[in-house]
């Protein structure tokens, strides 16, 4: 049984979100409080102990197309996310990417492509589960250097990428992340086993598995305070690139660059048909950050791009 199954099914209540009718969770954290918790208010609710990472920003209301005011950045106080990165045909991640963007290349014919299951334990939008696809690209405007600009960006820690596909298990999470900032998000049943011997998560289409990601339990170990990845989700909205910034704070990681370390199952759905087509390669690195926290602030539109 999938950690998501096991977890009571809270009362829901529809509410307006901008131009949208959506369920929330009646009673729930964005039910009672959207998005303007203090983090004294946190603490108490969510028992969690160490929150010194979101004092360095401020919420403040701005007016956004579609949802009207709204509460920003967006804080993710507990989460847990697996990420495995594997190799795929260039030329084939270039159809898929819009825009001027470039997709990365480490080897002449081959880019890469990123996928993570994300656990968002206690948020300003209530708990979720997410499956990120996504493929990394260059700096608009700049040269692509393929694994040069990989590794600079490795030791920067920072990265830009494209959002490919994002399946959501809550209308909330769906709709801000459409509305805001035309993420490829839709809802869909997600089942993740993060504990165990045979830890995975699935995305599921009609009503059967599509595509699986399984890996090895790793050991984690307390990850530096200063290790904050400035993640920029690259999306094209009316012709134009926002720059969605998300500071991502690892708390507890391990990372295996063991070619077994992660392995995917492509089954018979439109996830895993569009996948192979990709060409996929080698497992190149798993991480996994069994404690985390993020901050996304609003997307802005990149200049002269």
């Amino acid at each position: 049984m999938s950690q998501h199954s096991r977890a009571r099914r809270p009362s829901m209540k529809m509410i307006r979100h901008g131009r949208a009718m959506i369920a929330v969770q009646e009673g729930g954290f964005y039910d009672r409080h959207r998005m303007r918790a203090s983090l004294e208010q946190v603490k108490t609710l969510s028992g969690l102990s160490d929150l010194r990472f979101f004092e360095r920003f401020r919420k403040q209301t701005v007016e956004i197309e579609g949802l009207g005011a709204s509460v920003t950045p967006n804080y993710f106080y507990d989460l847990s996310a697996y990420q495995a990165i594997f190799t795929a045909d260039h030329a084939a991640l270039r159809e898929l990417v819009e825009g001027p963007l470039e997709p990365l290349w480490l080897l002449p014919g081959r880019g890469i492509i990123v996928f993570t299951a994300l656990q968002h334990r206690f948020c300003d939008i209530d708990p979720y589960l997410e499956f990120s696809v996504a493929i990394p690209v260059n700096r608009p405007g700049a040269p692509n250097l393929g694994p040069v600009a990989a590794l600079a960006g490795l030791l920067r820690r920072e990265n830009r990428v494209y959002i490919w596909k994002l399946p959501v298990t809550t209308e909330l999470a769906c709709v801000r992340g459409v509305i805001r900032a035309n993420f490829p998000k839709y809802v869909c049943p997600l089942e993740f086993e993060l504990t165990g011997e045979n830890p995975h998560a699935t995305v599921v289409s009609d009503g059967t598995p599509d595509l699986v990601m399984r890996w090895k339990p790793l050991r984690t170990r307390p990850a530096p305070a200063a290790a904050v990845l400035r993640t920029h989700a690259l999306t094209i909205k009316d012709g134009r690139v926002l720059d969605n910034l998300g500071l991502f704070h690892p708390v507890r990681r391990a990372s295996s660059m063991k070619a077994d370390a992660a392995t995917l199952e492509l089954n018979r759905g439109p996830l895993s048909t569009a996948l192979r087509a990709l060409r996929l390669g080698r497992m190149l690195r798993f991480e996994a950050f069994t404690s985390a926290q993020l901050v996304i602030h609003e997307p802005v539109v990149l200049p002269g791009v």
